[in-house]
């Protein structure tokens, strides 16, 4: 009897790669947005960590930390903003990665259904050429 094959292997591969694009997509995606959370995170440590003087500050040790607190904030704003882009881009990859799966799961159970269906015409064809030869043999023993 002939080989199992399925008929849309090659678009079951396809499928398959295009899920492995996505997920690696999304794992960039993910560690873009960790990235920027971790950026935040350092620079909010970084500006309560600043340790103010106790007692009197010339005017320039005041200025400067009104700058550097002044250029932390503007900072800390920017990457709120690109973390919320990240975000989004995730969201989008994730959608992307889940449809891509979805699709190489569903060729994936046909072609699993195709095989167990072809097993069982198989084990079918199998036992009717038994079941043929048993009666042959019978047939020859009993009308002889």
């Amino acid at each position: 009897m002939k080989k199992f094959k399925f008929r849309l292997e090659r678009v079951l591969q396809y499928r398959i790669t295009k899920k492995e694009e996505a997920k690696k997509e999304l794992v960039l995606g993910l560690n873009q947005l960790y990235e920027a959370q971790n950026l935040l995170q350092s620079l909010i440590d970084a500006a309560h960590g600043r340790v103010i003087k106790e007692g009197e500050m010339t005017a320039a040790e005041v200025h400067m930390q009104g700058t550097f607190l002044a250029g932390i904030h503007q900072r800390v704003g920017e990457t709120q903003g690109l973390i919320e882009v990240r975000k989004k881009e995730v969201e989008k990859l994730q959608k992307a990665y889940t449809e891509a799966a979805k699709e190489a799961e569903s060729l994936q159970k046909l072609k699993d259904n195709r095989h167990r269906e072809y097993l069982e015409h198989v084990e079918h064809e199998e036992r009717k050429s038994l079941d043929e030869l048993t009666v042959q043999r019978h047939g020859r023993t009993f009308y002889s």
